[in-house]
């Protein structure tokens, strides 16, 4: 066992913390985002297509999710 195993041997991370952490260190501090969803329908001949659209707003840009 190299010595990096055997500092970390029995350690517990705790994942919440690390998560925060990580996004404080990408954005600091988080900026205010907004959710978007947004469904349309359309009829083209017999067909019924359904488009559902979410996105998230971050200041002036917003990113499709799904």
């Amino acid at each position: 066992m190299n010595a990096s195993g055997v500092f970390l041997k029995g350690q517990v991370i705790d994942s919440g913390l690390f998560l925060k952490a990580l996004i404080s260190s990408i954005w600091e501090p988080v900026p205010k985002m907004h959710l978007m969803l947004d469904g349309t329908n359309w009829k083209f001949g017999t067909q019924n297509i359904n488009c559902l659209v979410l996105a998230v707003k971050v200041g002036k840009i917003t990113f499709p999710l799904f």
